[in-house]
């Protein structure tokens, strides 16, 4: 059997002179003033800032203070040199999205060959900014039992809650409903044009994914007030997300998840009647590599997911199973849901109805996703990005045809 893939070029960005075609936030910065021990001014100090991506140079200025943006998120190493000082430098500086780290410096007299280690760690806070929210790394969402879907990340931020009838996957942030939110991934909106949504949405089934796999996530930055202008179109929170990218090493991981219905447990009505759990199975599986294509120029990461579902339904018949059951390996009466509307007062049906569950046959639903990134450092700061989507979605029939249903887009 052959599989097709559907590939989409979705995001092409190019800055050139120390800017960026987008104005939607997908780096960050570092700042701060060297100064000598009486507290003045060192003006032309050189600071490296070395990161994951290579070495970024800038200056002092005549007051001392120096700027460095457009920094890919992770941590650096900061290196301040001049003639006739001491070197300084500060390991373990974190760079977060959207976010300006002040680094401040003290230089000593003394002979190039001597360097100052110091240690200190970075800022939680963002005194600069007036955003309030929450940025989620990789790392703390390895950490943290949550779900596997881009949306279960953003309830770990404060002021988000369950928005109720717009269902899970759109919160409410800072009392907003789940569909006045916007969502920005690498720089680009993918919020629902016509309801507010995260990603693709119906008015009858609600949120139908983004097609951002989960490990491809690098950080989530919430912010649920306070946000700056180029932020508009949203009367709740904002969501701003940038996905993992390669670096001068290679690196990657494999991942493997499994549930199925001896995990969960019995529901009142079920222990009630001693009716069987629901049948549910689910395995997802994959896998990320990233490297270098050329060190400190050009980069690559690739992610690949494979999710492998088959789950029960409940049907409600008056005795007769309606067509589209030829869809469902088997049905059989549900005494659990029988039990449950019999309890009801006045009847829920005033007719005798069938209860059936119906076990549907696997869906299987693969992604991969890849992207390259090139840095030129020369006459400015400038990135070019490209962003590759590949998903397909198909079920496997009863003769064992494989019948595809379309492009893969889960949450």
């Amino acid at each position: 059997m052959r599989y097709r893939f559907m590939t989409l070029l979705t995001a092409l960005v190019l800055a050139v002179g120390g800017g960026r075609l987008m104005a939607q936030e997908t780096t960050g910065a570092v700042t701060g003033r060297i100064t000598d021990p009486q507290g003045l001014a060192v003006p032309g100090v050189t600071l490296t800032l070395t990161g994951p991506q290579g070495t970024k140079a800038v200056v002092t200025d005549a007051e001392g203070r120096f700027n460095a943006p457009l920094l890919v998120p992770g941590t650096y190493v900061v290196k301040a040199e001049l003639v006739g000082f001491k070197t300084v430098q500060q390991s373990n500086v974190i760079v977060r999205l959207g976010q300006s780290i002040e680094v401040n410096l003290k230089m000593d007299v003394g002979g190039v060959a001597e360097t100052i280690e110091v240690n200190a760690t970075s800022p939680i806070i963002d005194t600069r900014s007036t955003t309030v929210g929450a940025v989620l790394d990789s790392e703390t969402l390895a950490n943290i039992p949550i779900g596997r879907r881009f949306s279960d990340t953003l309830y770990i931020a404060p002021g988000v809650t369950s928005s109720g009838s717009a269902g899970r996957s759109n919160p409410s942030m800072a009392g907003g409903s789940g569909l006045d939110n916007a969502y920005v991934v690498d720089g680009v909106n993918i919020t629902n044009a016509g309801y507010g949504a995260l990603g693709s949405y119906s008015i009858i089934f609600g949120s139908l994914g983004n097609g951002t796999p989960y490990d491809f996530i690098k950080e989530v930055q919430v912010k649920t007030g306070g946000y700056g202008a180029e932020f508009g179109q949203a009367t709740g929170g904002v969501v701003n997300v940038i996905t993992k990218s390669g670096s001068n090493d290679f690196h990657g991981g494999l991942f493997g998840f499994a549930r199925n219905q001896s995990l969960n447990a019995r529901t009142y009505f079920e222990e009630q009647t001693g009716a069987e759990k629901p049948d549910f199975s689910q395995q997802q599986f994959g896998g990320t590599l990233g490297g270098p294509i050329k060190k400190d120029k050009a980069h690559f990461f690739l992610s690949y997911e494979r999710n492998r579902r088959n789950e029960t339904a409940t049907i409600f018949t008056n005795g007769v199973l309606p067509d589209d059951l030829v869809v469902w390996d088997e049905t059989r009466s549900d005494p659990a849901i029988a039990f449950m509307l019999a309890q009801l007062e006045p009847p829920a049906f005033p007719t005798p109805i069938g209860v059936y569950r119906a076990v549907s046959r696997p869906t299987y639903e693969q992604r991969v996703i890849g992207q390259i990134q090139a840095q030129q450092d020369k006459q400015g700061t400038g990135t070019l990005e490209g962003l590759l989507y590949s998903g397909e979605v198909w079920r496997v029939e009863a003769d064992g045809n494989i019948v595809r249903q379309g492009t893969g887009s889960l949450e």
